[in-house]
């Protein structure tokens, strides 16, 4: 490997260093991290998200969680939480449900 830094765009998540919680890469060729001092520098970064590998923007609310998820899968998440399977409203056989897919979710928005 060439002594270059590699561009690419971070996996941000939470590490403890000393007694301090700082954002590093989770990729295996990165040692990047934001210290404690400039840690208000990581909302607006890129990402991966821990979810679904695709790149998403760190805001307040997805820097809550130790490995952030983008909004996509946040809302995913919390409809699975609630209500993990969609019924059939015209369906004769009520126990049968069909799961959530993001793909299904995202068609439901585009309405």
């Amino acid at each position: 490997m060439s002594s270059k830094a590699r561009r690419h765009t971070h996996k941000y998540h939470q590490v403890r260093v000393g007694s301090d919680n700082v954002w590093a890469c989770a990729l295996p060729y990165c040692s990047h991290y934001m210290p404690a001092h400039m840690s208000n520098m990581v909302p607006g970064k890129a990402s991966i998200c821990w979810s679904c590998n695709e790149e998403f923007i760190l805001d307040p609310v997805n820097m809550k969680m130790e490995k952030p998820i983008c909004s996509e899968c946040s809302l995913i998440k919390s409809i699975a939480d609630g209500n993990p399977e969609l019924k059939h409203e015209d369906d004769t056989n009520k126990s049968h449900v069909e799961p959530i897919t993001k793909n299904k979710l995202l068609d439901l928005f585009k309405e």
